[in-house]
C-alpha cells in the first residue's frame, strides 16, 4: 500500500515537473522570441520591405523590443551605388503581425524623423516594381514625422523641405496618403494628397505649394540645368498641379495645373539684375506656356516661354525675350566685372529653342542695340582700337553699337555687327564667331575714320565715295582668345574688296553724325527674320 502510494506521488511529481519544465520552456521561448528573435526578424523584415520598394543598399541598426509590445529600430539607412545616403530614418516603431508564423508582415510603421537626399547625377531609379501583391493586400498604416528633403547638384546642396509630415494607409493593395509642410500660411505651405497602386504603378496626385524660395534653394535648381553658379534667384513659388498615370513611365504622366513665380529677383554674383520678375505658367498634358514680365537693370523685360513635354520630361522648348531702356550704369553698379561702364542705354530681343532644359543647349538668334556707351571698354573692341593706333580711345565713350547674331549654345555667329561715333566706325563682316564660354574669337571687320568719310560725303557722289574710301579702310582679322594682347589677337590688312553694303553703312553713320540710327538696327533685324 505504501509502495503504491509512493509510486503515485512520484508520477504526480513527474507530471508536475514536466508541466513546469514545459511552461518554463514556453516562457523562455516567448522571452527569447520577443527579446532576441523579434528584433532580429524585425530588422530583416524592415530591410526586406525597403529592398522590395527601393533600389540601393539597406542597413538597419539598433533594433530592440519595446515595452509597448512593438519593435523599435534606432536607424534605417538606404544608400545608392556610390555609398551616398538616400534615406536616413530614425526612431522607427513597428507593429509586426505573424511573428510566430512563417507569414510575418508589417501592419504599422511610425518614423520619428526622415532625411531624404536627392542627387542630380543619380543613374539608378529610386523605386522598384512590386512583385508581391499578396503582401500588399494587407492593411498598413504609415506615419512619418520631421521630414527633411535635401537637393544636391555637384558641390551645391540646399534644404528644400523641413519639418514635413507624411501619413498613408494601405488598403487592398492601394496606398492613400498626404504630405504636408507648414502650419502657418505666412511661412508657406506644401499640401500634397494622392493614391498609389504599386501593382499597376498607377498614381493620382494633387498638390499645392505656396512658399518663398531663397537664393540657396534656387541655386541648386539652377545648377541642375547648368546655369553658372554666379547667378542666383529668389521669389515666391505658387503651384497647383494634378498628376496622373504610371510612375514607371514618366513620359506618360498626365499633368494639369499652373506654376507662378512672383516677386522674384535674379542676381549675378550677389548683385540684383532682374527685379519684380513674374512668371505665370499654365500646364497641360503636352505644353507648358508661360508669360514673363520684370525689370532688367531698371528697363522693361517681357517675353514668353513654352515647353513641349511628355509627363515630367521636357522634349523641347522655345523662349522669346524683349528688353528696352536698360541702363548700363546700373550694370556697372551691380556687376563687379563691368564696373567701368558709366553710360549707355540698351535694347534687344532673343528667340531661342532648346531640346533639354539647360542653358548650354539653347540655340537661337537675337540682336542688341546700345546708344552712347563706353564701347571701348568691351573685350575685343579695345584690342582692335589699340591695334589700329586709334588715339584717344576714351572718346569712344559716346559710341553706338549693334549686333545681330545666331547662336548654338555659347557659340555666337555674327550676321551683322557695328560700332560708330563721330571719330571712327567699325563694321564686322558676316560669319565671324565668338565663343562666350571659351572666349575664342575668329572674325573680320572693316574700320573707317568717320571724319574723313563725312568730308568726302559732302563733295563726292556714292560711286566716287566708294573709290576714295577704299584706301582709307582697314580690314582687321581678330583670331584667338579675347584676353590676348592686341599684337597676338589682331592682324591688319588693306580693305581691297569692300561691299556696297559696307559703304552704305558708313554713309548712313556719317550722315547721322557718327550715330547708328535705331531704324537701321530694326531693318537689319527684320531682314534676319
Amino acid at each position: 500500500m505504501g509502495k503504491t502510494g509512493n509510486q503515485g506521488d512520484s508520477r504526480r511529481t513527474s507530471v508536475i515537473r514536466r508541466v513546469l519544465v514545459g511552461t518554463g520552456g514556453m516562457v523562455l521561448l516567448l522571452v527569447v522570441t520577443k527579446v532576441w528573435v523579434a528584433p532580429l526578424v524585425a530588422a530583416n523584415r524592415i530591410a526586406f520591405f525597403v529592398r522590395r520598394v527601393c533600389n540601393g543598399t539597406v542597413r538597419v541598426r539598433g533594433t530592440r523590443f519595446g515595452f509597448d509590445g512593438g519593435v523599435r529600430a534606432g536607424e534605417l539607412l538606404l544608400t545608392d551605388g556610390q555609398g551616398r545616403p538616400r534615406l536616413r530614418a530614425q526612431d522607427l516603431r513597428l507593429n509586426l503581425s505573424g511573428l510566430l508564423s512563417f507569414d510575418v508582415y508589417l501592419s504599422k510603421l511610425t518614423v520619428g524623423s526622415l532625411k531624404v537626399d536627392v542627387y542630380r547625377d543619380e543613374t539608378e531609379p529610386w523605386l522598384r516594381e512590386s512583385r508581391r501583391p499578396s503582401q500588399e493586400n494587407r492593411t498598413l498604416d504609415v506615419l512619418v514625422n520631421d521630414i527633411v528633403v535635401n537637393l544636391h547638384a555637384g558641390d551645391s546642396a540646399a534644404t528644400w523641405v523641413d519639418d514635413a509630415h507624411l501619413s498613408a494607409t494601405r488598403k487592398q493593395g492601394v496606398y492613400e496618403g498626404s504630405f504636408r509642410h507648414g502650419a502657418d500660411p505666412a511661412d508657406g505651405q506644401i499640401d500634397v494628397t494622392g493614391t498609389l497602386d504599386p501593382r499597376s504603378a498607377q498614381l493620382q496626385v494633387h498638390g499645392r505649394i505656396d512658399r518663398a524660395l531663397d537664393a540657396n534653394q534656387t541655386s541648386v535648381l539652377l545648377a541642375w540645368i547648368d546655369v553658372p553658379t554666379d547667378y542666383g534667384c529668389e521669389g515666391r513659388l505658387d503651384v497647383e498641379m494634378r498628376v496622373e498615370g504610371s510612375w514607371r513611365e514618366l513620359t506618360g504622366l498626365r499633368t494639369n495645373g499652373r506654376v507662378d513665380f512672383n516677386d522674384a529677383t535674379v542676381s549675378f554674383k550677389g548683385a540684383p539684375i532682374v527685379s519684380n520678375l513674374r512668371l505665370a505658367c499654365d500646364v497641360n498634358d503636352a505644353f507648358c506656356l508661360a508669360g514673363i514680365e520684370g525689370r532688367l537693370l531698371e528697363g522693361a523685360l517681357r517675353g514668353t516661354l513654352s515647353l513641349e513635354h511628355s509627363g515630367l520630361t521636357v522634349n523641347r522648348g522655345r523662349v522669346s525675350l524683349e528688353a528696352d531702356g536698360i541702363g548700363l550704369e546700373g550694370l556697372a553698379e551691380r556687376v563687379p566685372d563691368w564696373d567701368s561702364f558709366t553710360q549707355g542705354i540698351a535694347s534687344g530681343h532673343f528667340d531661342g529653342t532648346f531640346d533639354r532644359l539647360t542653358l548650354a543647349d539653347v540655340n537661337g538668334a537675337g540682336g542688341i542695340f546700345v546708344k552712347d556707351m563706353d564701347v571701348h571698354l568691351l573685350p575685343i573692341v579695345s584690342q582692335v582700337l589699340e591695334a589700329l593706333d586709334v588715339v584717344g580711345a576714351d572718346i569712344l565713350g559716346t559710341s553706338d553699337a549693334m549686333i545681330w547674331f545666331d547662336n548654338q549654345g555659347s557659340m555666337l555667329t555674327i550676321s551683322d555687327g557695328s560700332i560708330a561715333n563721330s571719330i571712327n566706325a567699325i563694321k564686322a563682316e558676316p560669319g565671324g564667331t565668338v565663343d562666350l564660354k571659351t572666349r575664342q574669337v575668329d572674325l573680320y571687320a572693316v574700320w573707317v575714320p568717320i571724319k574723313q568719310a563725312d568730308s568726302l560725303l559732302e563733295a563726292l557722289p556714292l560711286v566716287d565715295l566708294l573709290n576714295n574710301l577704299k584706301d582709307k579702310l582697314i580690314r582687321v582679322h581678330v583670331e584667338g582668345t579675347w584676353d590676348q594682347p592686341p599684337s597676338q589677337l589682331v592682324s591688319k590688312e588693306p580693305a581691297l574688296d569692300v561691299s556696297e553694303g559696307v559703304i552704305d553703312f558708313f554713309e548712313g553713320v556719317a550722315k547721322a553724325g557718327g550715330k547708328i540710327p535705331k531704324a537701321m538696327f530694326d531693318a537689319l533685324g527684320s531682314i534676319g527674320q
